[in-house]
């Protein structure tokens, strides 16, 4: 979806397409970034066959991705950007010139650094325990947060140095229906979070 007034009305949805894949599995949890020349760069999980659950899929899950100036006409980038076994959801942002890549597997989140975007070095599970499916966002003091999956609530961690995660007394959000797969960004000095809803 597109919006051209900052986010109050969106277009219908298109589907994007990406050109020259080494790969056949279809494009999964996409994770977006503006790179600095203000191009979209795009993370994503792919599943080395086309058919059944990709997150099910034995052996490693593979994070590609792709370059975009207009959001809907890809570009694949060559290799892989990570992959490990049982990985879902990746969620990268950049902050203080570093890149993280957030990741579930399972009921835990885990994350891998870069310098360039381009290849991440994997640093294990965060000290925190906030669940999976993680959405993660740089606040306006220049620290991270870190949003969370846990028993159908949100739970949120912060990092001021991207190596260590202190958890966050309650919950970030709560709600009589389960919710998960956070997103957070800030929009005119406010933060806003996105999520699903599971209901029956």
């Amino acid at each position: 979806l597109v919006s051209k007034d900052g986010g109050t009305t969106w277009s219908d949805k298109s589907i994007i397409s990406i050109k020259n894949k080494d790969h056949e599995g279809t494009a999964v949890d996409p994770s977006v970034i503006q790179l600095d020349d203000g191009s979209i760069r795009i993370y994503y999980f792919s599943p080395d066959t086309t058919s059944g659950d990709p997150s099910m899929n034995q052996g490693e899950h593979k994070v590609y991705s792709a370059i975009s100036n207009d959001g809907i006409n890809f570009d694949f980038e060559d290799g892989t950007r990570f992959a490990i076994s049982n990985l879902t959801d990746p969620e990268v942002i950049k902050n203080n010139n570093k890149w993280y890549m957030f990741y579930s597997t399972g009921d835990k989140t885990s994350y891998a650094v870069s310098d360039d975007g381009i290849e991440f070095d994997n640093q294990g599970e965060i000290d925190a325990k906030i669940g999976g499916v993680p959405g993660a966002s740089y606040l306006l003091d220049g620290s991270m947060q870190v949003y969370g999956c846990s028993n159908g609530d949100i739970k949120s961690a912060n990092s001021n140095d991207g190596l260590s995660f202190e958890l966050e007394d309650g919950f970030a959000l709560t709600s009589s229906y389960p919710i998960c797969d956070p997103s957070v960004d800030i929009y005119q000095n406010k933060y806003v979070m996105v999520y699903k809803v599971i209901d029956d």
